[in-house]
């Protein structure tokens, strides 16, 4: 079972209607529905909308392969799906990459745990970041070469993702 939702400087759990929903060649799905008028406060009018809301996700529900690996995780937010940056990337083994998102600042202020996933499912790592710094250098150098996946989690939330091609030394 997976939730997901919309979040900006406006909305901190836009809620929506997913209705129809067809599988993809990938194993993975695509559902269409609407994207609800609302506010944090249901005393508010509506204050925008939006007519149509599309969600594609693998074949375990993530919006990022991985997600599932990742402990805790109840909500995905569908829009900040690319706010996350790796460079470089593809990444020589036994270096460094640099990570920066562009998040709104109350998405800055909750505690984030940042993971690493191998395409075989394996957790690699997990840690505590401080989104307030707007970027990291992660350590690469244990890692083998391959594709891995990047998870920013708060509170239960998948906030954002990005994938991670490490190259042969």
């Amino acid at each position: 079972m997976r939730q997901y939702v919309y979040a900006d400087s406006v909305w901190n759990e836009g809620k929506g209607a997913l209705g129809d929903v067809i599988s993809t060649p990938d194993n993975g799905f695509i559902a269409v529905g609407v994207a609800l008028p609302s506010s944090n406060d249901p005393n508010d009018p509506p204050m925008y909308s939006q007519d149509i809301w599309v969600v594609k996700v693998e074949s375990m529900g993530c919006l990022l392969p991985g997600c599932h690996i990742v402990t805790g995780i109840e909500n995905q937010v569908t829009n900040y799906k690319d706010a996350l940056k790796v460079w470089p990337n593809p990444s020589p083994s036994g270096g460094q990459v640099q990570l920066k998102w562009e998040l709104p600042e109350a998405a800055r202020s909750k505690s984030t745990e940042l993971s690493l996933v191998s395409t075989t499912g394996q957790l690699m790592f997990s840690q505590p970041i401080d989104l307030e710094q707007e970027s990291i250098q992660l350590d690469v150098q244990d890692l083998k070469p391959g594709m891995y996946f990047i998870h920013l989690v708060q509170e239960g939330t998948w906030i954002s993702g990005a994938k991670l091609l490490c190259l042969p030394k």
